[in-house]
């Protein structure tokens, strides 16, 4: 009876067995498959790891031969770095001891050198905010300000042509302070429109249109602006007389308090 049973239930696990491995083709069916596919799993697997480790080794290898090159780029870096401190420290010692030489080369020229720049950044400002500037515009400024900043630089010297130049700049302003001369400028009217107006420039002092309007002039925005309220009648007949004529004498109401074009008139008629 016994006996019988195990028949029974063997018979029983086999067909399972066999159902099972009917469901999964890659199933082994026997005992000797088994332990063949076990071997070759094996192997696989050691050999996914023997690629692992190489790959690593191999990833290792690379890191540390870029970590061998970093290193020596540094180094040299360092070095590069060093010696370029070097080199500026020598230099700085070279250029303190050539500004040595050459301020005991120019000994008295340098006090001369201070007037120039101090003389230069006078007739700078005055060139800047002279009424003449309207005429004559702001080249000159330019070049004096090239010529301070020669003159004071301890380095260069003015050239000849500079002073020269200086020269003639300065002796142009002192002539247009005192002629009457006719020119034409763009002028603002009191609506904000602007167009290009004949104009005449009395001395340094004032501007008046062809028409007599008295001008401002606007040292920070270059501008040339009529005011908007005019002085007494009889002061822009005189000044439309003298637009208009060519030579002799003529009467004028001149504002000699400002260079801007008569501080006084414009604070009278504001």
């Amino acid at each position: 009876m016994k006996r019988r049973y195990r028949m029974v239930v063997a018979a029983i696990a086999c067909s399972v067995f066999a159902g099972v491995l009917h469901a999964e083709d890659a199933s082994p069916r026997s005992i000797t498959e088994l332990l063949t596919l076990v071997r070759q799993g094996q192997a696989e697997d050691a050999l996914e790891a023997r690629e692992r480790e190489a790959r690593f080794l191999a990833d290792r290898d690379a890191q540390q031969q870029e970590l061998a090159r970093v290193r020596t780029e540094l180094a040299a870096r360092q070095k590069r770095s060093a010696e370029l401190e070097k080199r500026f420290d020598a230099n700085e010692t070279r250029i303190a001891d050539a500004r040595q030489r050459l301020s005991e080369k120019l000994g008295s020229l340098t006090e001369l050198l201070g007037h120039l720049t101090a003389a230069a950044g006078e007739a700078r400002d005055g060139f800047g905010s002279s009424l003449s500037a309207v005429e004559l515009g702001a080249a000159r400024v330019e070049h004096t300000v090239a010529l301070i900043e020669r003159a004071g630089s301890g380095v260069e010297l003015p050239t000849m042509s500079d002073l020269e130049n200086f020269w003639y700049e300065l002796q142009r302003e002192m002539a247009a302070g005192g002629e009457v001369h006719a020119f034409e400028a763009s002028v603002v009217r009191p609506d904000g429109s602007r167009s290009q107006t004949p104009v005449v420039r009395v001395g340094v002092f004032n501007i008046v249109s062809a028409a007599g309007d008295y001008l401002q002039y606007d040292v920070a925005s270059g501008a040339l602006s009529q005011l908007a309220r005019q002085p007494q009648q009889r002061l822009v007949a005189a000044a439309a007389e003298l637009a208009r004529s060519t030579q002799g004498l003529h009467g004028f109401g001149l504002d000699p308090s400002g260079p801007s074009g008569g501080g006084f008139l414009a604070a009278l008629t504001a």
